[in-house]
C-alpha cells in the first residue's frame, strides 16, 4: 500500500519489525479515517510533498495522523505519546533506539512549544522535528 506518513515511516524504518507486527489494521484504518476527514483520494496521499500537493491539506492530514496516533494531543507534540507510539515499532530488547528516540520526542516537545504553531501546522513541524532527530542521533541515514 502506497499510503504512508513520513513520521510513522520513520518509526518502521529505525525499527527492527514490520507494519505486519505492528497493528496493521489500526494503522490503516487511521490513514482511511485521515484521508476521509480532509477529503483526500490514494492518489493525493502518494503525491504528499509534491508541488501540485495542496499545502493545506496535507498538512492538516499529517496533523490528523499525529492525532489518531497519539502523538499530537491539544494542538501540540505530546513527549508521552511519541514515546508511547514509538514503544509499538520497536522490538522489547531494543533499549538503545527506544532511548534515542525518547530523547528525540523530548527536545521536540520543548522545541516545537517555543513556536508559534497553530491548527494544522502543528503536523508538519512535528514530523520535521522527529525526522531531523533520528536522522541527527543516526536512526536514519541523512
Amino acid at each position: 500500500m502506497g499510503i504512508q506518513l513520513k513520521v510513522i515511516t520513520v518509526l518502521l524504518s529505525i525499527s527492527s519489525v514490520t507494519l505486519a507486527e505492528f497493528n496493521r489494521k489500526v494503522f490503516i484504518e487511521n490513514i482511511i479515517d485521515c484521508m476521509k476527514d480532509h477529503h483526500l483520494t490514494p492518489q493525493e496521499i502518494q503525491s504528499l510533498g509534491k508541488p501540485d500537493f495542496d499545502e493545506e491539506k496535507n498538512k492538516c492530514y499529517i496533523t490528523c495522523i499525529g492525532e489518531k496516533f497519539g502523538i499530537i494531543k491539544n494542538g501540540e507534540l505530546s513527549e508521552e505519546g511519541a514515546v508511547s507510539a514509538a514503544d509499538n515499532f520497536f522490538s522489547k530488547d531494543d533499549v538503545e533506539k527506544k532511548e534515542k528516540f525518547q530523547a528525540i520526542a523530548k527536545e521536540c516537545s520543548a522545541n516545537l512549544k517555543t513556536l508559534s504553531t497553530k491548527g494544522c501546522d502543528i503536523g508538519p513541524a512535528t514530523k520535521a522535528c522527529l525526522i531531523k532527530g533520528a536522522e541527527d542521533r543516526e536512526l536514519l541515514p541523512k
